[in-house]
C-alpha cells in the first residue's frame, strides 16, 4: 500500500527523515501522522507507511460505529505492525497520530512527540510526554473541537 507522502528534514542529518501522511476514511473521518525515526531505524519510509497503512486499514475494514473505539482498534492495528517491524526499530520513534471525527478529536502519540494546539496567539501543548512502554500507542487523548 502506498500513500501520498511529505517527507520533511528534522535535523541536519539526511539520515534521519519526518513523515507525514493524511487520509480521509470516511465521511467527515481523517487521520493524520506524523513521524520521525531515528538514524538507525532500516528502510524509514516503509516502515512509516506499513504503520500508517495498518491504521487506514483498521479504519476501513471497522464495523464498530464508536469512534473512540475504532481509533482505540487502529492504535492496535499500529502497535502489531511495529512488533512485525521490530528488528527495523532499534528506539521507539516519535510519533503523532490524530483521528478527527466530525467535531471530535482523537490523539496518541510516540517517544518524545508533542501535539500543541495553536489558536490566534495563544498556543497550548495538548499532550503529554508517554513513558516508555511495550507498545507505542498507549494513551488516547480525546476532546470535543471548540471552533
Amino acid at each position: 500500500m502506498t500513500f501520498a507522502v511529505h517527507t520533511f528534514e528534522t535535523n541536519t542529518s539526511a539520515k534521519n527523515l519526518g513523515f507525514a501522511f493524511h487520509e480521509n476514511v470516511g465521511e467527515g473521518q481523517e487521520v493524520y501522522f506524523l513521524a520521525k525515526f531515528s538514524e538507525d531505524t532500516a528502510d524509514q519510509k516503509s516502515v512509516a507507511e506499513s504503520i500508517f497503512g495498518a491504521i487506514v486499514d483498521s479504519f476501513r475494514v471497522s464495523n464498530v460505529s464508536d469512534s473512540y473505539d475504532r481509533f482505540e482498534d487502529a492504535l492496535k492495528a499500529a502497535n502489531l505492525e511495529v512488533r512485525k517491524n521490530r528488528q527495523k526499530l532499534p528506539s521507539t520513534p516519535d510519533i503523532i497520530v490524530t483521528f478527527f471525527d466530525f467535531h471530535n478529536l482523537y490523539l496518541s502519540q510516540s517517544g518524545q512527540s508533542e501535539a500543541y494546539l495553536v489558536r490566534g496567539d495563544v498556543v497550548s501543548q495538548i499532550s503529554e510526554t508517554p513513558e516508555p512502554g511495550e507498545g507505542l500507542f498507549l494513551n488516547i487523548l480525546d476532546r470535543k473541537s471548540v471552533v
